[in-house]
C-alpha cells in the first residue's frame, strides 16, 4: 500500500520515484514528497514511519505537517528547534516580588523552614523557583537537607594524617 502512494503521487505529480528519494530540492519534488506525507499520514501511518517510508528525517515529515511549526523555523531559524513550542508570558501575567516580600519570606524560611516559605510565597503568587532563587542568594539555602557546611569548622576539627612506615 506504502509503495503504491508514494507511486500514485509521483504519477501524479510527473515526477520519478528515482528523484523523489533523493537529494534534489526542486519545487516539483517537494510538493510531491509533502502530498505524499499528507497521504501517507491519512492512511494511518505514523510521523516516524512515514518518515522511514520516505527515506527523510523526521523533523523534515513534522515541518510539512505542521503550519505553526514552519512559521516558528522562518521565524527563529532551525537551531531554535528545541523552543518548539513557544512559550511565553506576557509581561502582564508576570510576578515580581518586592524586597519587603523577600525579606518575610526569608523570614518565614528561618523560622518555620522550606514549607512555610513557600506558603507565604504562594500567598503573593511568587513561584517555587524564583523563591528558591532569592533564598539561595540570601545564603540560607542550599537545596540539600540539614544545615549548610562550613569547611573551615571541619578543617579545624580535622588533624592531618601523618603516615609512618
Amino acid at each position: 500500500m506504502t509503495k503504491y502512494i508514494v507511486i500514485t503521487v509521483c504519477e501524479e505529480m510527473g515526477v520519478d520515484s528515482q528523484d523523489f528519494f533523493g537529494r534534489d530540492r526542486s519545487r516539483e519534488l517537494v510538493n510531491a514528497r509533502r502530498e505524499a506525507i499528507v497521504r501517507l499520514i491519512k492512511a494511518g501511518f505514523s510521523m516516524a514511519a512515514t518518515a522511514r517510508l520516505i527515506k527523510k528525517s523526521y523533523s523534515t515529515v513534522q515541518y510539512w505537517l505542521k503550519p505553526d511549526f514552519r512559521a516558528h523555523r522562518a521565524r527563529y531559524g532551525a537551531a531554535n528547534n528545541h523552543r518548539w513550542p513557544p512559550v511565553r508570558k506576557k509581561m502582564t501575567d508576570r510576578v515580581t516580588s518586592r524586597p519587603e516580600q523577600r525579606a518575610e519570606i526569608v523570614a518565614a524560611y528561618q523560622s518555620g523552614g522550606v514549607a512555610a516559605a513557600m506558603q507565604l510565597a504562594a500567598s503573593y503568587k511568587i513561584t517555587r523557583q524564583s523563591t528558591f532563587r532569592f533564598l539561595r542568594k540570601a545564603g540560607i539555602y542550599h537545596g540539600r537537607s540539614g544545615p549548610k557546611c562550613d569547611w573551615a569548622s571541619v578543617a579545624a576539627r580535622h588533624q592531618p594524617v601523618v603516615f609512618r612506615p
